[in-house]
């Protein structure tokens, strides 16, 4: 008996699926299609641009595919946090992760954790990097957001907003997805820290008639808050004598002291030398401060 073969290429279907909230591409629905991996949402917030303080890091990402952590040993890292340190810091190099304050997702902070086996709400400080490192404790969705938060410390200096990273790998690098840089407000980049100077500073005398007791007044306003043993000395008042019932040096409890403003007096009834400088020390954060010498007599 004879054999008939028959071949013919089978034909695959060039209409969209257009999964995942993505717009239709041609052949996604044919055999074995598979959708590169993507962030559709990638973006990164700060609460403070003031050396030293805590700032708070807002993550906010979004996938066009859905991302398994546990089974697939996914990694999230976001590299580049220069000169930060975070908050909470164990023996281990893992940090809280914290709520984001948008609700319903503030308890998303949850389904991450430092590494496959860790515990829920936790991140991986890479310092050789400045990276944080957060692993799925679940398969997360696609064309969904996920943000969580954590707290850093700011560098001490002032210091240009470094380049923020965002990438996924995984022990398959076809399911990885490539380091790309974060979306950042242009107005308040994550980790830019201002460089303090005085927004004013002015000096005031309440009389200019020969050997009259004369109140000289400093008004200095900073643009950033002034922290616990901050310095800040008032040079070249020459020839000046000093006069008052205070003693040498500020008077210990200060006029008027609120978040913005420290108001303080300073008085000394011995003539220290014809080139006066002055130096106050906080002893609480101020933004303000508002420096009077003199007395009445």
């Amino acid at each position: 008996a004879g054999t008939v073969s028959l071949t013919s290429a089978l034909g695959t279907s060039t209409t969209g699926l257009g999964l995942c909230g993505q717009a239709p591409v041609s052949g996604d629905a044919a055999p074995l299609f598979l959708y590169r991996p993507a962030f559709v949402t990638k973006s990164i917030g700060s609460s403070s641009q003031y050396p030293c303080d805590s700032n708070t890091l807002s993550v906010t990402i979004q996938f066009n595919v859905p991302l398994c952590g546990r089974d697939c040993n996914v990694r999230i890292t976001i590299s580049n946090l220069l000169n930060s340190v975070p908050s909470s810091l164990d023996n281990s190099s893992t940090f809280p992760l914290l709520a984001s304050s948008s609700a319903p997702l503030s308890s998303q902070y949850t389904l991450f954790s430092a590494n496959p086996s860790g515990t829920p709400g936790r991140a991986l400080w890479v310092a050789s990097s400045s990276s944080v490192v957060v692993t799925p404790v679940c398969c997360l969705d696609c064309n969904t957001e996920y943000r969580f938060s954590f707290n850093v410390q700011n560098p001490t200096c002032y210091q240009n907003a470094p380049s923020i990273s965002i990438e996924v790998t995984n022990t398959d690098t076809l399911s990885g997805i490539d380091r790309v840089m974060m979306d950042v407000s242009f107005y308040s980049p994550p980790l830019s820290v201002l460089q303090p100077k005085f927004i004013s500073a002015t000096l005031s005398s309440s009389s200019s008639t020969p050997c009259d007791m004369n109140t000289i007044t400093a008004a200095i306003q900073a643009n950033v808050p002034l922290p616990i043993n901050t310095s800040i000395t008032i040079s070249g008042l020459n020839n000046s004598m000093l006069a008052g019932s205070a003693g040498s040096g500020f008077v210990t409890s200060p006029i008027q002291n609120t978040d913005s403003l420290v108001t303080l007096d300073y008085n000394t009834t011995s003539v220290v030398s014809s080139y006066i400088n002055w130096t106050v020390t906080f002893t609480s954060s101020v933004q303000g401060l508002y420096l009077r010498r003199g007395g009445s007599g």
